[in-house]
């Protein structure tokens, strides 16, 4: 119970108070009512009471995911179906523009993988995106997929440059497995 009082310090730096019904902080036990104190006002506390109902020690202990996305399948541009909510896709950005004016700015980055193309859509950000893309280079894009006219397209996906000398196999292994810096 310690390491796991421990892990949340480090893991959640607002701090998040374990109280009993009198107020005193101590370690609880997971039967107790015990409740994430209504006295910590932050953030990250709101967010466990409103948005995932966690209210006692014992809620955040049972607390699961409810869906798990998978990053580790590679998809194909040709295999995109509309009942698809999420895709990771590895291509070659064929260009990028930015299109509009004022409030409608966004900029558009075209993908090809050997099966087809796709449209990546950004609105925010866009001066960092266009540094960090540069057309030729391979990337791997992950994101929310939506299809407009037919065509399937992206907004505001993820990316990461696949340097010529790196298997893509090498980038999913390097996502779970960090190697430690002394």
């Amino acid at each position: 119970m310690i390491i796991f009082l421990r892990f949340l310090r480090t893991k959640f730096p607002t701090r998040i108070f374990v109280t009993n019904a009198s107020n005193q902080q101590s370690l609880p036990h997971i039967s107790q009512p015990h409740r994430i104190s209504q006295g910590s006002r932050t953030p990250k506390a709101d967010l466990f009471r409103k948005e995932l109902s966690i209210f006692t020690f014992g809620d955040l202990l049972t607390h699961f995911p409810f869906r798990h996305i998978d990053r580790t399948k590679l998809n194909s541009i040709s295999d995109l179906t509309p009942d698809m909510e999420y895709a990771q896709l590895a291509g070659v950005l064929l260009h990028k523009d930015i299109v509009g004016q004022k409030a409608g700015k966004r900029l558009v980055a075209e993908l090809k993988d050997r099966t087809g193309e796709i449209e990546l859509t950004w609105f925010q950000g866009l001066s960092w995106v266009q540094k960090m893309l540069e057309p030729g280079n391979s990337y791997l894009v992950y994101g929310r997929l939506s299809f407009y006219n037919g065509q399937a397209q992206m907004v505001h996906p993820e990316f990461e440059l696949i340097r010529p000398d790196q298997p893509i196999e090498k980038i999913f292994w390097n996502r779970f497995i960090q190697p430690r810096r002394n």
